[in-house]
């Protein structure tokens, strides 16, 4: 029986859940099961668990045309770079890595006290490093609201709004952010921003939505890039070195 892999993929293989967690914390199933078990019991349980602060999530662009020419592993190192990239600048902006990254796609949570203007130079200064170097583009989608936090994924209305925003309505370098993250710029941000159309509400709570063309970039972070990142790469992302979020 021959032992090698397709050449051909459905890019579709590649897009799991972001915020894929372990589980649901006992404490809150066994509230639950104790409760009348309503909307209103749900809603009250829940409420010990909001945070609020910056969902940044992203998503690879141009996996349909490298799944058919490329090996299922080949693939899976060229995704594997720029989540290197984006974890290092994330992570020096304050940042933590949310859920399993266990596909082409990732997220990072930032809380409320980061300034929007600091998150924003990071995310400019990782689409830089990962256009240089990488030969896989993401798209990022950027929100600031309230979402559920429980077992290290973000759940909630926002937060699957800015996830199916990231997945769906970006592009390769590009880095979307909603109204709520704009309005946390200072007056004399430097940001260039544009509006993207036919966004207003699209999404349910985000309301309108702003591509980032340009603006101040962070410092120096010396993240690793592809073209330095540990090899050999490793098919699934938590079984590579650190800071790869790890499941239980």
């Amino acid at each position: 029986m021959s032992t090698d892999l397709p050449a051909r993929h459905d890019p579709g293989a590649f897009d799991l859940a972001r915020d894929a967690a372990p589980g649901l914390p006992l404490t809150l199933v066994e509230q639950w099961r104790a409760s009348g078990r309503t909307a209103a019991d749900a809603r009250r349980l829940l409420g010990a668990y909001v945070t609020t602060g910056y969902s940044v999530v992203s998503d690879s662009a141009g996996l349909t045309k490298l799944s058919r020419s490329l090996g299922l592993l080949e693939v899976l190192a060229l995704i594997d770079g720029p989540k290197r990239v984006l974890h290092a600048y994330g992570t020096g902006a304050g940042g933590r890595a949310v859920g399993v990254w266990a596909a082409d796609n990732a997220q990072m949570f930032h809380p409320a006290s980061t300034g929007a203007g600091t998150l924003l130079s990071a995310l400019l200064r990782a689409q830089d490093e990962i256009g240089r170097t990488c030969r896989i583009r993401i798209g990022i989608g950027v929100h600031h609201g309230d979402y559920y936090d429980l077992d290290g994924g973000l759940y909630g209305a926002e937060a699957d709004a800015i996830e199916r925003l990231a997945e769906n309505h970006t592009e390769g370098g590009e880095i979307a952010i909603t109204a709520a993250v704009a309005e946390r710029l200072p007056a004399d941000h430097g940001f260039v921003l544009r509006r993207k159309d036919g966004h207003d509400g699209q999404d349910g709570p985000l309301g309108a939505v702003y591509r980032v063309l340009d603006g101040p970039r962070a410092g120096d972070a010396a993240p690793p890039t592809c073209s330095t990142s540990p090899a050999p790469p490793c098919p699934s992302p938590w079984n590579c070195a650190p800071p790869w979020p790890r499941p239980e």
